[in-house]
C-alpha cells in the first residue's frame, strides 16, 4: 500500500516530499528511486548534491563542492537551479533554513521537490521542517508527504530457523497470536544429507543476506493540510496522522518480522534509540 501511495506522485505537478532517516539508512537511494519514477524525457529533472552516490540517466546532477563555498551557498545554488526551469528537483541534503525555504517556494511555484533530510521519525521531520521554513501556511500549501526509513538485514532463506514465540513476547509487541504462530531467527548451522553440521553456503554462517527498507510514511490530504496550518502542538499533529492510519516504524518493522523477512532481534537492533554523543560520563 505504501508503493501505491508513492505511485501517485507520478501524476503530481508540484509539492515537497520529505525523504528522511538517520545517516546510512538509504535515504539518497530512495530519492533516486522516486526521481526515476518520473519520465526524464518529458520533464526537466535536476538534483543538487554534495556527494552523488550514483548516476541518473538524463538527469542533470549538480554537485556542490568546496570550490563553491567561496562564491555561493548551497541554498543559492538550489535557487539558481529552480530559476533555470527545472520541473523536478532532488535536494540531496537539507539542514538549514534557507535551503528549506527555497525548496518550499519552488514547490509553490509549480515544481516537484524531493528533499533528503536527517530525522528520526515522520513527526520529528515535520517539526524540523516547520521550524526551518518558519511559515506554517507555506508548509501546509506545499508539503505533500513525508517518509522515514531504516534498513533491516534480511534473513537467509536457506538456513533461517522457525520457532514458536512465547506469549509474553507477543503481548509486549502487540502482535496478533493468530498471525505470529511462527517467527524466524538466523540459523546457526545447516546439516547435509548425512546429518553433519556445516556452514550455510549462501550466508557464510552470518544468518543474513541483503537488506530491505522499512518505511514510516504519511501522504497529506486536505484535512491534514488544515491540521498542519492550525494545530500548534506537534503531538496533536501526531494524533491526526494516526487517525489517517499512519503506522509507526515499529509496526511496519513487525510486519516484516511476522512475514519472516527479518528477525525480531534485528528489528530491536535497528530501532534502538541512537546514543547521544558528548553525553557526560556517569560519576
Amino acid at each position: 500500500e505504501q508503493l501505491e501511495q508513492l505511485e501517485v506522485f507520478k501524476q503530481k505537478k508540484q509539492g515537497v516530499f520529505l525523504i528522511t532517516g538517520p545517516k546510512k539508512s538509504g535515504i539518497t537511494t530512495t530519492m533516486y528511486s522516486l526521481i526515476r519514477n518520473h519520465d526524464a524525457f518529458l520533464n526537466n529533472i535536476n538534483t543538487l548534491e554534495k556527494q552523488p552516490t550514483g548516476q541518473l540517466l538524463n538527469v542533470t546532477q549538480a554537485v556542490f563542492s568546496l570550490t563553491d563555498t567561496g562564491t555561493t551557498t548551497y541554498a543559492k545554488k538550489l535557487q539558481s537551479i529552480s530559476r533555470m526551469g527545472a520541473d523536478i528537483i532532488g535536494v540531496g541534503e537539507c539542514e538549514d533554513a534557507e535551503t528549506a525555504k527555497i525548496a518550499s517556494i519552488a514547490a509553490r511555484d509549480g515544481k516537484i521537490v524531493y528533499v533528503v533530510m536527517e530525522s528520526s521519525s515522520v513527526l520529528h521531520a515535520l517539526g524540523k521542517w516547520l521550524k526551518m521554513v518558519e511559515d506554517r501556511r507555506l508548509v501546509a500549501e506545499t508539503l505533500v508527504g513525508i517518509s522515514n526509513q531504516r534498513l533491516l538485514r534480511k534473513l537467509c532463506e536457506t538456513c533461517k530457523q522457525g520457532y514458536a514465540p512465547n506469549k509474553e513476547l507477543l503481548k509486549k509487541f502487540n502482535m496478533p497470536a493468530d498471525k505470529a504462530k511462527v517467527l524466524f531467527r538466523p540459523g546457526k548451522e545447516i546439516f547435509d544429507k548425512r546429518g553433519k553440521p556445516s556452514t550455510c553456503p549462501d550466508c557464510q554462517g552470518t544468518g543474513f543476506i541483503g537488506r530491505t527498507g522499512v518505511f514510516e510514511m504519511i501522504v497529506l490530504d486536505d484535512d491534514l493540510r488544515k491540521a498542519v496550518k492550525t494545530v500548534k502542538q506537534l503531538p496533536e499533529l501526531g494524533v491526526q496522522f494516526r487517525k489517517a492510519k499512519m503506522l509507526y516504524m515499529q509496526e511496519q518493522a513487525l510486519r516484516k518480522v511476522i512475514a519472516g523477512t527479518t528477525a525480531i532481534n534485528e528489528m530491536l537492533r535497528v530501532l534502538a534509540p541512537a546514543k547521544k554523543e558528548g553525553a557526560p560520563a556517569a560519576q
